[in-house]
């Protein structure tokens, strides 16, 4: 009876070890799936994090973009001025040179005008000369 006692408690201290034993194994798994949960989280949110932080270089890319082409824009803009303004200085001096050449014309025109006039009154004086010398003559040939 003594020995089925040990026996018995003996089992019992066992079966103690045992179901301990199951426990401490079940902590250890609730542990480890603890941790899995945590870093099953920890990758989520490196996840998220990466997401945002594209997101963010994208858009900051594009601002630059958008910006550069904003750029580019207004300088075509100061360079299409700009011609404008050469195009018209250069009308300008066209429209400039063509009225110097035109005065100049002018000028050559008027030069020619007293040129006849002055060989004209060079004329009527030796035609009033021829006049004058032919009047003496016939009245010389008349005495």
């Amino acid at each position: 009876l003594k020995s089925k006692h040990k026996m018995l408690k003996s089992k019992r201290q066992m079966s103690e070890s045992k179901h301990q034993m199951l426990k401490s194994k079940h902590q250890i798994l609730k542990s480890e799936h603890q941790i899995l949960k945590s870093k099953h989280q920890l990758n989520r949110l490196k996840r998220q994090m990466l997401k945002s932080k594209h997101k963010m270089l994208k858009s900051k890319r594009q601002m630059q973009s958008e910006s550069k082409h904003q750029m580019l824009k207004s300088k075509h803009q100061i360079l299409k001025s700009k011609y404008q303004i050469l195009k018209s200085k250069h009308k300008m001096l066209k429209s400039k040179c063509q009225m110097s050449e035109s005065k100049h014309q002018m000028l050559k025109s008027k030069h020619q005008i007293l040129k006849s006039k002055d060989l004209n009154l060079k004329l009527k004086q030796q035609l009033n000369r021829l006049k004058r010398q032919m009047l003496k003559s016939t009245h010389q040939m008349s005495e």
